[in-house]
Formats: structure tokens, C-alpha cells, sequence
């Protein structure tokens, strides 16, 4: 598959239909947080993790992580920025933390 096709709107889609693998998939997701070449955002996908696991709540996230609320919300801003889309849509929520968790649970290296 022609990774230029992929895109945040039909990468899901596409996993779905068996064109990608689920490593594809979450290294697509997640390139702008795992560029190398970039500094280093391991804090930005911490975050994400902790708001998923709270379900969206800043505060919770906030007391688990050990950091300020508006630091959650900061950080959640800058995630949206690398994405180019806003974490308040749901399918994006969805693409995000399903990334995060095929990444969580595998042993391979998305970068």
C-alpha cells in the first residue's frame, strides 16, 4: 500500500480491512510523537495515556500523573497541534488511544 494514501481519516479503515498492519497503523497515528529526529515527546504520550485512562477527566489525569491540570491541558494542546485534529471529536479520541494501546502491547519498535 502507498503510504502517502494513508491518512488520519481512513488509517482506521484501512486496519480494519486488513491493508495495514496494526504496527502501520499505530506508527502512522503516532509519527508525529515518535520522529526521533524531533525532541522528545514521551511526555506528550504519557499524558494522552493518563486523559484516556481518566476518561477525558484533566483533573484525574492531572493527580495521576503528579502535574498541574493546565499542565495536562497544555500538553493535550500540543498533542492536537501534531495531529492536526482536536482530541473533542470522538473518532479521533478512538484512532488515538487504540494506537496507543497496539503500541503498548507490542514488542516491535514503530520508529
Amino acid at each position: 500500500m502507498d503510504k502517502q494514501r494513508l491518512t488520519m481519516e481512513n488509517v482506521l479503515d484501512l486496519l480494519l480491512q486488513g491493508q495495514i498492519s496494526a504496527g502501520e497503523y499505530a506508527g502512522f497515528v503516532l509519527a508525529p510523537f515518535l520522529a526521533r529526529e524531533k525532541r522528545d515527546y514521551s511526555g506528550l504520550l504519557e499524558t494522552l495515556e493518563a486523559y484516556f485512562a481518566c476518561n477525558g477527566n484533566i483533573l484525574r489525569a492531572a493527580e495521576l500523573l503528579f502535574i498541574h491540570r493546565n499542565t495536562v491541558k497544555y500538553r493535550l494542546g500540543q498533542a492536537e497541534a501534531m495531529l492536526g485534529c482536536p482530541l473533542s471529536e470522538a473518532g479521533v479520541r478512538l484512532k488515538v488511544q487504540l494506537a496507543l494501546y497496539i503500541q503498548r502491547m507490542s514488542n516491535f519498535s514503530l520508529s
